[in-house]
């Protein structure tokens, strides 16, 4: 172990932003689920 080890600031941006989009979509992926149990009419009309 280095005690002068500094991670990549860059690095770090790429994982905030892949974990960011990931929960995103998870977001979204329940929201439509839950939409589409709401009111499962409306999704079979179009």
């Amino acid at each position: 172990h280095q005690g002068d080890y500094a991670p990549s600031e860059q690095a770090i941006g790429i994982g905030v932003r892949v974990m960011a989009a990931t929960a995103l979509r998870a977001v979204r992926f329940e929201l439509a689920k839950a939409a589409k149990a709401a009111n499962p009419i409306r999704d079979e009309a179009r």
